[in-house]
C-alpha cells in the first residue's frame, strides 16, 4: 500500500552502486500490467513475476522494456 491514495502515476527506480559505466541501463514499463480494483489497482503475482525475470534477466521485451547505452540517454 505504498502508494494507496495516490491518483498520480508513480515510477519505481533501482539505482546500482556499483554500475560500471559500460553497463547498459534497463527501462520497464509495466504500466499495462495490473488489475483494476474498485479502490485501487494492484499487481497480480504474475505481474509480479514477470517484473522480477525481465530485471534478472535484462530482457527486452517490445513495447515492455528495453535496454539503452548512456550514449543513447546523453
Amino acid at each position: 500500500n505504498i502508494f494507496y491514495g495516490t491518483s498520480i502515476p508513480t515510477c519505481v527506480i533501482v539505482v546500482k552502486k556499483n554500475r560500471k559505466p559500460e553497463d547498459d541501463i534497463l527501462f520497464i514499463d509495466a504500466s499495462n500490467d495490473f488489475e483494476k480494483s474498485k479502490n485501487q489497482n494492484y499487481l497480480r503475482d504474475e505481474d509480479v513475476d514477470k517484473i522480477v525475470d525481465t530485471y534478472r534477466n535484462r530482457k527486452e521485451i517490445e513495447k515492455y522494456s528495453k535496454k539503452v547505452s548512456m550514449k543513447e540517454i546523453e
